[in-house]
């Protein structure tokens, strides 16, 4: 399976979540906001597409930047991780199921016998790293959108972090801003 269909297949998978804090009136603006911002992660991390729904990153506006900044910076919230590994236990289920029911996916034998090998925790693991790296690379992407000097101080860091797994994915955002 291409990264981008497991990427996708992950991102199906995924929840809104709402984010509660106490505060005054701009902080409650805050929480929208930042709800929005999750919101949009979880929903669209899947696409592969720098012109991934534009629109609605741009109405978030620059004040969402910091937020798509921190969301890449600290990856999804924990209960989300965990709504992503019951999700993928539950069809690493229903898939041995079909497999010891005769059910073949058009697959090749030696694919069905690979399949059938794949035990629960790699297969959940798998799914919750496809999970984060598309959480993440939506949050750059997004700061892409979001054009403007603290974007591109941003996507510079990642490019110029040889050890990120997102550093060629900003270094081609950059070139594509002129930066």
């Amino acid at each position: 399976m291409t990264s981008s269909r497991l990427h996708i297949r992950q991102c199906m998978t995924a929840v809104t979540i709402t984010l509660a804090m106490i505060g005054t009136p701009a902080g409650a603006q805050q929480v929208e906001l930042r709800s929005r911002v999750i919101h949009w992660l979880e929903t669209t991390c899947g696409l592969q597409s720098e012109s991934a729904q534009p629109s609605s990153v741009q109405a978030l506006g620059q004040r969402a930047v910091p937020l798509f900044v921190d969301a890449f910076d600290a990856g999804p919230d924990v209960r989300t991780l965990e709504q992503i590994r019951d999700a993928a236990a539950r069809r690493h289920g229903r898939i041995q199921s079909l497999l010891d029911n005769g059910m073949s996916f058009g697959l090749t034998q030696e694919d069905l016998a690979a399949l059938q090998l794949t035990q629960r925790n790699d297969y959940v693991s798998q799914a919750v790293g496809d999970f984060v790296f598309a959480y993440e690379d939506a949050a750059l992407r997004a700061v892409r959108v979001l054009d403007g000097t603290d974007s591109r101080q941003f996507l510079q860091r990642v490019a110029d972090d040889d050890t990120s797994s997102h550093a060629d994915t900003a270094r081609r955002l950059l070139r594509g801003l002129g930066g």
